[in-house]
């Protein structure tokens, strides 16, 4: 037995092994006028661009935007809803806070702000809402690879 070599590679080797993942296909990301693979094949490109994220960080936002959906179906006025609004878009903060702490990667952010920026009425926060429970329900898979 050679002791002048490790004999398993240091995790930061592993990471230099590991492929970059892809971006997040933000040009694809739409929520109007829902395109059929939207939750389907859209999602997992984003899950994939995201695997290397912890599943507990990325199921906090998920559970975040989730209450936010949840007092935005409850308005009844545009107004009530504008008011909510402010909230939503300070999910990016939150991200670039995670971000800055090194909790979450770039294309985390970049996915992140591409589903908070689009959300505009009560119709667009439920459909990014499904499609962040779609990217969310494929990381799982791909994180358990």
């Amino acid at each position: 037995m050679n002791y002048n070599t490790p004999q398993r590679p240091y995790q930061s080797q592993i990471n230099k092994q590991r492929e970059e993942a892809p971006l997040p296909p933000v040009n694809e990301i739409k929520f109007d006028g829902l395109k059929d693979d939207i939750f389907d094949s859209v999602a997992r490109k984003s899950a994939v661009s995201i695997e290397k994220n912890n599943s507990t960080q990325i199921r906090k936002f998920y559970e975040e935007f989730c209450k936010l959906n949840d007092k935005a179906k409850a308005t009844k006025t545009e107004k009530e809803f504008s008011d909510i609004l402010p909230f939503i878009k300070m999910m990016n903060s939150k991200v670039a806070y995670a971000k800055g702490r090194k909790n979450v990667n770039e294309n985390f952010v970049v996915l992140m702000l591409s589903i908070v920026s689009q959300v505009k009425d009560k119709k667009t926060m439920q459909n990014a809402k499904l499609f962040f429970e779609a990217v969310v329900g494929f990381h799982k898979e791909i994180a358990d690879k």
